[in-house]
């Protein structure tokens, strides 16, 4: 919640200032695989990365030849920096909460239904809490709204996100041509695998340390009660 509402609040601020000052602050495009985790396979990367671009002011685009299976993304420096490292900490952590999940599953599954594989199960399950991540980011969103002082924060906020769309899609007209609708994705299964994702994935909780290391962040991924 704090990480979204410092972005948003910079953002805002940054809105402010002339434009000979936002020079250093266009718009910028990053390539990445959304399958880097073969074993599990599926749509769950692209759509977990969906959801942060989403709320923090960036958008996201599968990319080149379908079979590729990787997405661009776009976004002022600052925006990506936080996607990014959101993005690269929550699938290490879901993944990591997924495989205990799994473990559950083994132990109280009936032994009398054929039992799933653990890819299966992440799959289901990741996709799970993309959509959980969605709920708990419009939630603190939507309660930072009420609670900010500032009356007209709520129509501020809404009118940046329009403006900074805007200014993406500009950016990409202009370089790419612009794009095109793609074929809609195989969804998941929503049964209790994905169930137990949406819950893990509304319920995360978030620390980020000053200078620590990738490890040590991501340990400070955690679940709510």
């Amino acid at each position: 919640a704090a990480i979204q509402r410092l972005l948003t609040q910079y953002n805002l601020t940054m809105g402010d200032v002339s434009q000979e000052e936002q020079e250093r602050d266009v718009v910028k495009e990053n390539i990445m695989s959304c399958y880097r985790f073969k074993f599990i396979g599926g749509d769950w990367e692209f759509k977990l990365m969906f959801v942060i671009c989403k709320w923090n002011f960036c958008k996201v685009f599968r990319y080149g030849k379908s079979k590729d299976k990787n997405m661009i993304f776009f976004g002022k420096e600052e925006n990506m920096e936080t996607v990014k490292w959101l993005y690269n900490m929550l699938c290490d952590k879901f993944i990591a909460f997924g495989k205990n999940r799994y473990k559950e599953y083994q132990d109280t599954m009936d032994y009398l239904v054929k039992p799933i594989g653990l890819d299966t199960y992440l799959r289901r399950y990741l996709e799970g809490c993309a959509m959980g991540l969605d709920m708990k980011f419009k939630e603190e969103s939507d309660r930072e709204k009420v609670q900010n002082e500032d009356k007209d924060y709520g129509t501020k906020v809404t009118a940046l996100v329009v403006r900074t769309g805007a200014e993406i899609d500009t950016y990409v007209a202009q370089k790419f041509g612009g794009y095109e609708k793609g074929r809609k994705q195989p969804t998941a299964k929503r049964d209790s695998c994905f169930a137990f994702g949406v819950k893990d994935g509304k319920n995360t909780q978030i620390h980020k340390g000053v200078s620590e290391s990738k490890q040590a962040q991501t340990s400070k991924v955690k679940l709510l009660k």
